[in-house]
């Protein structure tokens, strides 16, 4: 009977073993928080995209003006010489309109062969591409400074910009601007 007994007693301390693990829940002390929170707080999928926009026109009170003076010549030499001459036409030009020197500058120089043909290695002359960049702290003179190159030699008028010397002030403005429209 002995040996018997020890089969039941232990097959009822194995059910019960089996049956108490299996109603035991483990304990946690974390406390529950809502949904929301628990995701990913840095969710890609979800964002808030804001824009705004604003102009600020100001009248101009520079203008950087490009003026240039190409010349040909049979020589090198010759062409320089040709083009020295008319563009140092041009800059006395400018100055005697109360342009400073200062705001005249050298912007572009290239020297280059002239061929006699597209498919000619022949060269027949040189030409000179010089231009000069005036800086124009009063733009009423763009006109007279145009004029009065063209006639002392230059052939090429090849940028005119207007600009505001306050850029930064403006471009602050506007950028302040836009953020309140975006808000």
């Amino acid at each position: 009977m002995k040996p018997t007994l020890n089969f039941w007693n232990m097959a009822i301390v194995s059910a019960l073993v089996v049956f108490g693990l299996g109603s035991v829940q483990p304990q946690t002390h974390a406390a529950v928080l809502p949904t929301a929170i628990t995701e990913n707080t840095c969710d890609s999928n979800r964002s808030v995209h804001v824009s705004g926009a604003a102009v600020v026109y100001v009248t101009p009170d520079r203008a950087l003006l490009q003026l240039g003076v190409q010349s040909n010549g049979i020589t090198p030499d010759t062409v320089r010489s040709i083009n020295a001459r008319d563009i140092q036409k041009v800059v006395r030009a400018i100055v005697d309109l109360g342009v400073q020197a200062k705001d005249i500058a050298t912007d572009y120089y290239i020297v280059y062969p002239v061929y006699e043909d597209f498919s000619s290695l022949v060269i027949k002359g040189y030409r000179i591409d010089n231009t000069v960049s005036i800086t124009l702290r009063d733009v009423n003179l763009v006109d007279e400074v145009i004029i009065a190159a063209l006639k002392v030699g230059a052939n090429e008028v090849q940028d005119l910009q207007f600009y505001s010397s306050e850029l930064r002030k403006y471009r602050d403005q506007a950028r302040e601007l836009a953020m309140k429209a975006a808000g």
